[in-house]
């Protein structure tokens, strides 16, 4: 038999657990704005954010890796992700993402590891991405793209995963 401090303790981690939240409400976020220069590795994946991308995230160039998987982040990937020039390893998988993918992630020359798939994204994949000479992975299934895949994609030596 649970004692009322124990109820209430019980109650407070349920809510807890399932409290939906966005990336602007997160402190890891909030400290990064305010201290780029300090931030290189977001990781806030599966952690039920709701709401978009904000477009400050552009305003963090010193981040290598960014993790906003598995939550339940909707719009579009923004533009400004192409001021990331030393993002490695970027996860958006398993959100409900939708657009196109933007040609400026072709300017992440830094970018080894990108991974999309899970989400909404709709159009083709830009050739744009063909610049990305680290790349070793890129998974984008389970989407709504179509078309062809970039020839400047079989380009990349070290892909090996598409």
């Amino acid at each position: 038999m649970f004692t009322l401090v124990s109820s209430a303790v019980l109650s407070v981690l349920f809510v807890g657990a399932h409290c939906v939240k966005t990336i602007q409400d997160c402190t890891e976020f909030q400290q990064c704005i305010s201290a780029p220069s300090k931030c290189d590795d977001i990781d806030l994946g599966n952690t039920h954010l709701s709401g978009t991308i904000p477009t400050e995230m552009g305003l963090l160039v010193y981040l290598t890796d960014l993790d906003i998987s598995y939550n339940h982040l909707t719009g579009v990937i923004p533009t400004e992700f192409g001021s990331l020039t030393q993002l490695q390893h970027l996860q958006l998988s398993y959100n409900s993402l939708s657009g196109r993918i933007p040609m400026e992630m072709g300017l992440m020359a830094q970018m080894s590891d990108l991974e999309f798939e899970g989400n909404r994204l709709t159009g083709s994949v830009p050739t744009e991405l063909g610049l990305l000479t680290r790349l070793f992975e890129i998974d984008g299934e389970s989407n709504m793209l179509e078309g062809p895949i970039p020839t400047e994609l079989g380009r990349l030596r070290q892909l090996t995963m598409l």
